[in-house]
């Protein structure tokens, strides 16, 4: 996590040096994780991880871990597919005489082959199983890193004086840079700051909806986050991270200027940050928000463009 010291140090904002060890609880299973979570805070039992100010720790299970049901489940259906293909293969090598015919129903209807057409159309199958093996490793793999990232991320940022931890941060700020940060490609972690490809994707194609959130919404209304029941919320952690990955881009130096004056307020954590001075203090920095607004969603549209092409 030293990167995200890195990344505000070298933009002029340096953070505190931490004095302690940062403290991770990490659960096997996710059954383990989820008794203990919904004693100390029920509402988050079924999120991959979070980060908890009340005892300044992080918590997560492995996702890919050897008695997680769902991943045993995949695995044993794949094996499965691959046994099957490997006897039918060792059948129709096993006889002789290209004259014999074999029949295939897949996806596409009913296939008549030829046995030098049936080993090949086998081999095909068997290379979309280990396709489809890869990438659910991969999908888990990712999981693991995204959420190790992103809450450490949030514990991190609090212990350095990122955020305030005597104000009410704007959530948007807050998940944006948490999801700024974890964005992985392909089950690896790289570097801060890449592309997260399904949050474009998310956040483009809600663009496009009568119900996407707007801008000055995702300023003031903190709850949108929030993983409980909210149909809303994995929109507005899309929302997020395209504001911040936008400001990181195209107005780093407004951004960090911005952060800064927020990571300066000393309030209590129940002082009331209104909608009026939230929107107020977002466009003495980066202006009027609907003209930001406009360039903002067409710089974001452009790329998913450029990306999807």
């Amino acid at each position: 996590m030293s990167n995200l010291c890195v990344f505000f140090s070298s933009r002029g904002f340096e953070p505190a040096v931490l004095t302690d060890r940062l403290e991770v609880v990490l659960f096997n299973t996710r059954v383990d994780y989820q008794n203990h979570v919904r004693r100390i805070l029920p509402e988050m039992s079924n999120a991959a991880g979070f980060y908890y100010s009340g005892t300044n720790r992080s918590y997560f299970y492995d996702s890919i871990a050897s008695d997680n049901q769902i991943i045993r489940d995949n695995i044993k259906q794949l094996q499965d597919a691959r046994q099957h293909l490997n006897k039918m293969r060792e059948q129709i090598q096993s006889q002789s005489g290209a004259e014999n015919e074999y029949v295939f129903n897949d996806e596409t209807g009913q296939r008549k082959l030829d046995q030098s057409g049936a080993l090949t159309y086998l081999d095909e199958r068997a290379r979309k199983i280990e396709l489809e093996y890869q990438r659910m490793r991969s999908f888990y793999y990712e999981q693991n890193a995204a959420i190790t990232i992103h809450e450490g991320t949030h514990q991190l940022a609090w212990q350095c004086g990122i955020h305030s931890r005597y104000f009410r941060n704007p959530k948007w700020l807050v998940e944006g840079l948490a999801v700024y940060f974890e964005a992985p490609e392909e089950g690896q972690w790289r570097q801060p700051g890449m592309v997260h490809l399904r949050k474009l994707k998310s956040f483009v194609e809600s663009d496009r909806q009568a119900g996407r959130i707007g801008l000055a919404q995702l300023i003031v209304r903190d709850e949108l986050f929030n993983p409980s029941g909210n149909p809303l919320a994995e929109d507005a952690y899309a929302t997020g991270w395209a504001l911040f990955y936008y400001l990181a881009q195209k107005k780093h130096e407004r951004l960090f200027d911005y952060i800064y004056e927020l990571s300066m307020k000393m309030e209590s954590p129940d002082y009331n940050y209104s909608n009026a001075e939230r929107l107020a203090d977002f466009e003495r920095y980066f202006g009027s928000i609907d003209a930001f607004e406009r360039s903002w969603r067409a710089d974001m549209a452009r790329l998913y463009q450029t990306i999807s092409h």
